[in-house]
């Protein structure tokens, strides 16, 4: 199943610049959550369209650096993932 992927992430004072990963491959480049603030990415961030066979699939979250303006705990936060049907 060919399927679009996105993720709603969250970003606060001191949280991290991560890279997401599906099954190994890079989802596009990294993503600074820093924000003077807790708030919920919205609309989801666009990960790409992946095909997807029946079975596990794994999600990574490397945490890469930091903003310079962050507390640096190098936290991160999923709120949701979203797997829609490419038809």
């Amino acid at each position: 199943m060919l399927a679009k992927v996105s993720a709603v992430l969250t970003k606060a004072v001191d949280y991290g610049i991560v890279q997401l990963y599906l099954d190994g491959k890079k989802l596009g480049g990294p993503i600074d959550l820093f924000n003077n603030g807790v708030i919920r990415i919205d609309p989801p961030v666009p990960l790409g369209a992946h095909e997807l066979t029946e079975g596990k699939h794994k999600l990574t979250v490397e945490i890469v650096e930091a903003n310079e303006k962050a507390v640096k705990a190098y936290m991160f936060g999923i709120d949701e993932r979203k797997l829609e049907r490419e038809e």
